[in-house]
């Protein structure tokens, strides 16, 4: 947690892609990927895909290349 306290005060960190930085530092944003935890809320990736789609205006999907060549 030092490095991301230092880059808020250094470079002026507004958002993060980590949860916990966001929680401990409530001045910046979480952003980024969507989580893995959010993913794991879901019997299938096929349904978190879909709802992620459907409940959010702005978002990006990163597809992982697990069974890409099946």
């Amino acid at each position: 947690m030092d490095a991301v306290e230092a880059l808020i005060v250094g470079a002026g960190l507004k958002m993060t892609s980590s949860d916990v930085a966001a929680l401990v530092y409530p001045q910046i944003k979480s952003g980024g990927t969507t989580a893995h935890r959010y993913f794991a809320c879901y019997p299938t990736e096929n349904e978190a895909f879909t709802n992620a789609i459907e409940k959010h205006d702005k978002i990006a999907l990163l597809v992982d290349l697990i069974d890409s060549y099946k």
